[in-house]
């Protein structure tokens, strides 16, 4: 029976690509750049969306530069040193020097872009594809044959690469840590591995370069302790040597471990906890029993098995209210002992022989112990190596998806060339169907991996996305919640300012739903409820939290808010007295605001100096305050003093350049001076930036009537008209 010219065609192609294509170093370079790169190029186009920003426009370690002073001020203070914290978790005292390094050149080099911080990561990413197929190849050197090495070396590197877990490290710029300290934890690797065969004059270059690869591993991001587990498991299964060559090898690296702890405990040691960690938001597992804490982490460990091997849904907040509380009885607790102790199982009976699965196994068990164990049952208030208020991250594992991309590639390798030498007994076709094989799992994880990029665009879209799939996290709904504020008071149309300010209450009440008690919840309700005009319900809102917390500075000044707009001056001051004290006394980061409501209500009740003074302070505590500066301007020009009015006016439009009211007053008093040019011209301005607002066009169209210019004047009644209408009808 003849084969047919198609089966032959394709036999020869099998063939070729088995011999030549795979077996390419050049190739496979360049096809794990192309393939890196085009995951992640779309990226290069997006803006900050998580703390990635703050580390870069609100870090002062970051503008200092990168000088001398700059880089002991980073080695000597923690990530976030400097950082303004948002309201709803405190930043975590994470040690991390040399990301901090990379931020603070960039700075330099390029100021705040998020286009060029996003490029760093995908050309970062793309070299540790490169660096890691060196890697895999050493590791492998003396473990496969010659031809299989090369295949599944190339084909764990692709399955890594893909990994959609990996797009929170890649698309996120706060990424850049994990993938530097992966970076240097490979050129340490490849050290070691080299180092193992090498001659005693080489291995007295060779290991401290290892250590200071490693140093520098741990000053990028505290996981890379874990290698201290690591590299004895990998010098086990895949370098024979004796036992005093081992001894020799580990002594470097356990030396850095350890001057590197005694470093960081030692600058760290002053910094204090900005929130008492005993609240379930910081501590999800703050009064749980330990049988339950242990109970809710194997839970974790079988979720974190089921991402890496099916990564849907994904989020980047699994905080307090996604992962609850487990007993020991619960079915998925079971499932979750069951699969690893059968894992273990097969881990430990094929220990001996130095299968690559018990290497994936005991690796991966072993780092989330370490992780797992350190912050929830030896430090629990610390938070060493997670997140504050995090059960589960999903960048958490990307260092330890090598093993598992090694394990992957080797089982598909050894599926195929059982079934192609049962059938044909040629050993050249098992490369191909190999690789062809595997394009299964690298098109469904590519896929998966540039869907979810999309999420990552901006704030606002990653904050909508996850919302879906972490619809339970108190902290994602909050920080949601607060965007919507946000994005609300830079809306012209009060329909569109309603609608999200509903949207924002809508994802407050369902945060309540979870954690009644979150006393920041409520107060952000209170707040929104008072920017939808629903006062009543705000003052009630605020209330209920004074008698949850008599000592919740927001909740004073919140209801001296609604005193205010109830015209009830005096109780009104008496509130954002209250507001003022507790907020310098419990350092709940509002100072600025309490400043500026108690300055509001000290003018109403006609104590103007002491509003000066207040809303003076209110700038001090924050520089960008602009309603501050507005009506300070606005008492100075009641005072006649215009000088000093125009310089607070400018001030209050170089921080909102969305605040109607600078704008209005600044041309007025340009005009009152005789400048009807300048006065002109700051309308013109601030109607390019605000085009829906019909006041400017009212403003603008008087100003040129006034002028005699009869036409523009009639351009501006009309447009001014148009938005009014418009105004009304929304």
């Amino acid at each position: 029976m003849k084969t047919s010219t198609l089966s032959v065609s394709f036999s020869q192609m099998m063939r070729y690509i088995g011999r030549h294509w795979l077996s390419s170093l050049t190739i496979q370079r360049f096809v794990i750049i192309c393939f890196a790169v085009s995951l992640y190029f779309q990226t290069a186009f997006y803006d900050y969306a998580t703390d990635s920003a703050r580390l870069l426009s609100q870090s002062q370690v970051t503008h200092k530069g990168i000088g001398i002073d700059a880089i002991l001020h980073m080695m000597m203070h923690e990530t976030f040193d400097g950082v303004k914290s948002d309201n709803t978790l405190p930043s975590s005292e994470h040690y991390q020097p040399f990301t901090i390094f990379t931020f603070a050149a960039e700075y330099s080099l390029f100021g705040i872009d998020p286009h060029i911080s996003h490029l760093v990561n995908i050309v970062l990413y793309a070299l540790t594809g490169l660096l890691l197929l060196s890697v895999v190849n050493r590791i492998f050197k003396y473990y496969l044959d010659a031809g299989s090495k090369g295949l599944i070396s190339f084909v764990a590197v692709l399955i890594f690469i893909a990994h959609p877990l990996h797009t929170e490290v890649v698309a996120s710029v706060k990424g850049r840590n994990e993938i530097l300290s992966f970076l240097w934890l490979l050129l340490m690797t490849y050290l070691l591995l080299r180092a193992s065969y090498a001659r005693a004059s080489m291995k007295l270059i060779l290991l401290p370069l290892v250590a200071i690869s490693f140093f520098l591993a741990l000053l990028t991001e505290a996981t890379a302790v874990t290698f201290l587990l690591i590299v004895p498991l990998m010098l086990y299964f895949f370098v024979k040597l004796r036992k005093q060559d081992y001894l020799v090898l580990g002594v470097p690296v356990a030396l850095t471990a350890g001057a590197y702890w005694f470093m960081r405990d030692f600058f760290l040691k002053k910094v204090e906890m900005a929130q008492v960690v005993n609240d379930v938001l910081h501590n999800p597992l703050a009064g749980s029993t330990v049988l339950q804490k242990i109970s809710t982490i194997a839970y974790v460990f079988g979720k974190y098995l089921q991402l890496l091997i099916f990564p849907h849904p994904l989020s980047h907040d699994y905080s307090f209210g996604q992962i609850p509380i487990k007993e020991w009885y619960d079915p998925f607790v079971l499932l979750s002992v069951a699969i690893y102790v059968v894992m273990g199982y097969f881990a430990i009976r094929l220990f001996r022989k130095k299968s690559i699965f018990s290497f994936a196994y005991f690796c991966f068990l072993g780092y989330l112990l370490v992780i797992y164990i350190t912050d929830y049952l030896i430090y629990p208030n610390e938070f060493v190596f997670l997140p504050r208020g995090t059960l589960l991250t999903e960048r958490l594992l990307y260092l330890p998806s090598l093993p598992f991309a090694m394990a992957a590639s080797y089982f598909v390798y050894q599926l195929f060339r059982h079934l192609v030498f049962s059938r044909r007994g040629r050993a050249i076709k098992v490369y191909a169907y190999t690789f062809f094989g595997t394009s299964l799992i690298l098109f469904a994880y590519s896929g998966k991996t540039i869907w979810r990029n999309f999420d990552w665009q901006n704030k606002g879209t990653l904050l909508a996305a996850d919302i879906k799939n972490s619809p339970y996290s108190v902290n994602l709904r909050m920080r949601y919640a607060d965007f919507l504020k946000e994005e609300a008071a830079k809306k012209a149309k009060s329909k569109e300012r309603v609608l999200l300010l509903s949207s924002a209450a809508e994802q407050i009440k369902a945060a309540l739903e979870v954690y009644p008690d979150y006393v920041e919840g409520l107060t952000l309700l209170g707040d929104i409820y008072l920017r939808l005009q629903r006062v009543e319900e705000a003052q009630a809102i605020f209330e209920q939290t004074l008698e949850k917390d008599p000592n919740c500075a927001r909740a004073q000044g919140g209801l001296g808010r609604v005193q205010f707009l109830k015209q009830n001056f005096e109780k009104s001051k008496a509130y954002c007295k209250q507001w003022v004290v507790l907020s310098k006394k419990n350092n709940t980061g509002d100072a600025d605001e309490a400043f500026f409501h108690f300055g509001r209500a000290l003018e109403k009740t006609g104590e103007e100096e002491l509003a000066l003074s207040a809303y003076k302070t209110a700038t001090i505590e924050n520089p960008q305050h602009a309603a501050a500066y507005s009506h300070m301007a606005a008492l100075l020009e009641k005072q006649q003093k215009q000088n000093q009015a125009l310089e607070n006016y400018h001030k209050a439009v170089a921080a909102d350049k969305y605040m109607i009211e600078p704008y209005l007053h600044l041309s007025r008093i340009y005009q009152t001076l005789g400048e009807q040019k300048k006065a002109t011209i700051t309308l013109e301005e601030a109607i390019k930036i605000n085009p829906e607002v019909p006041n400017l066009y009212q403003n603008l169209a008087e100003l040129y009537q006034k002028n005699g210019d009869v036409v523009k004047a009639e351009v501006y009644f009309a447009k001014a008209s148009v938005l009014e209408k418009e105004r009304v009808a929304n």
